[in-house]
């Protein structure tokens, strides 16, 4: 027995002509539907219920389907700007997933958050603190040796040596020229410095910042002075000896010149016959006539020890040179302080050196 055909006409039952339109609707939207994703097409459907109510059905959206069916060209640059903002959106999120993956690695702040003149701002500061770290790690790491010299008093010639190491002390005693003269450039140890945020190089000692009131890293000063009198204790009895140095090799020098005047340790008390520091300044500067006063027969030391400091950039600040060579001279040393503007009066210097010399 086949299925009885139902007859299509009026349904006179209000209630279930009702019921009917609403059952009948839903499955119409739901084929129209269908119908887009199967087959990717635009469809519009419009049903006007028996109350006078209109429904719609619209994919993409009934307006935009019925602008298309009056308006071709608009339509398809309507296509054309959705394929681009699709396009954008798959960008956005492949860049989101890409940025998250990175903030994961890193706790630096967005950059993405940043206006185009912020980056610009940043990556200008950036590159003034990497210039500026390798300045300071070229100025350390090519001062950071103390020179020493030694001049035999009874013969009239003694051969002029360069002992080899990675600072400027050689370049500064080829500079100088003078005959007669043995220099002795010993290289400093490696050793992280906190000015330079942690970053190892050759230094005497470590400084976390240049100033006044700085932190003086006295046990490395006095291992340091200690290991350069052990150095110059191996030269002949009959010589005359000067230390010096630039930067941080001249606080070293400074430190153990005026130490050898006060400290009772015979190890330390090496009686240089001149002292030089370029550009440097003297740690613990402000205890030093003190210590001076306080040791037996100390105040009588410095009075023949000439020692020249000198100041012709911006590392060290010119105040606190000035003030750690008016301390050498309330502790009775013959403190001369000489500034410079860029350059060093090198022919000053070493007129100042063949005079304390005998030359």
């Amino acid at each position: 027995m086949g299925r009885r055909k139902i007859e299509i006409k009026r349904i006179e039952n209000s209630i279930e002509r009702k019921a009917t339109f609403l059952r009948l609707r839903d499955d119409i939207f739901k084929k129209a539907d269908a119908l887009e994703k199967l087959c990717h097409v635009e469809v519009n459907v419009l049903v006007i219920s028996p109350t006078n109510v209109p429904y719609t059905y619209g994919n993409p959206c009934f307006n935009d389907v019925v602008e298309h069916i009056q308006n071709p060209s608009a339509s398809s640059k309507l296509d054309s700007l959705m394929k681009e903002l699709e396009h954008i959106k798959e960008l956005e999120e492949v860049l989101t997933k890409r940025q998250q993956r990175n903030r994961e690695k890193s706790n630096m702040k967005r950059i993405v958050d940043l206006k185009l003149e912020d980056l610009v701002a940043f990556k200008r500061k950036l590159e003034a603190f990497q210039a500026g770290l390798k300045r300071k790690h070229v100025e350390m790491e090519y001062f950071s040796s103390p020179s020493m010299l030694s001049k035999n008093t009874k013969k009239k010639k003694i051969r002029t040596e360069f002992l080899p190491d990675r600072a400027g002390s050689t370049r500064f005693a080829r500079q100088m020229g003078l005959k007669n003269i043995k220099w002795i450039c010993p290289t400093a140890p490696s050793r992280p410095i906190t000015i330079l945020g942690g970053m190892e190089t050759n230094a005497w000692f470590d400084i976390a910042e240049i100033s006044e009131n700085m932190q003086d890293d006295v046990e490395s000063l006095n291992r340091a002075a200690l290991s350069i009198a052990n150095l110059l204790s191996e030269e002949p009895p009959n010589i005359m000896i000067g230390i010096g140095g630039t930067g941080l090799g001249a606080a070293q020098a400074l430190y153990l010149a005026s130490k050898s005047c006060y400290d009772t340790n015979q190890r330390l008390q090496i009686k240089p016959r001149v002292v030089i520091g370029l550009n440097g300044w003297l740690p613990v500067w402000r205890s030093l006539q003190n210590n001076i006063a306080s040791n037996p027969g100390g105040r009588d030391r410095p009075i023949s020890l000439p020692i020249l400091l000198t100041h012709s950039n911006d590392v060290v600040p010119y105040e606190f040179t000035h003030k750690c060579a008016h301390s050498l001279l309330m502790a009775g040393f013959q403190s001369t302080l000489r500034k410079y503007e860029g350059e060093h009066n090198w022919d000053e210097v070493k007129q100042w050196l063949r005079h304390y010399l005998g030359l």
